[in-house]
């Protein structure tokens, strides 16, 4: 059986879907990797912060080290 007798059309397998899942992606992957590279930062400086910043900010010590020690993909 070919395709026409069972009525099938045909679409592109590289048509202008795959490009927007592709840019999707991209997109996606990218962001990603932005929020974790901006969680490590941000981790990464408060571990500097002395105790009078902490307590302006509200933490302490404990929750400061709970915080920093987060892995960068853990929200």
């Amino acid at each position: 059986m070919s395709m026409n007798s069972l009525n099938i059309k045909h679409d592109s397998h590289y048509g202008i879907g795959d490009k927007v899942k592709k840019r999707s992606f991209l997109t996606s992957f990218s962001q990603t990797i932005l929020t974790w590279q901006t969680r490590a930062s941000m981790r990464y400086r408060l571990a500097d912060l002395d105790k009078e910043n902490l307590s302006d900010i509200g933490l302490s010590r404990q929750d400061l080290s709970f915080e920093a020690n987060k892995p960068f993909w853990q929200n």
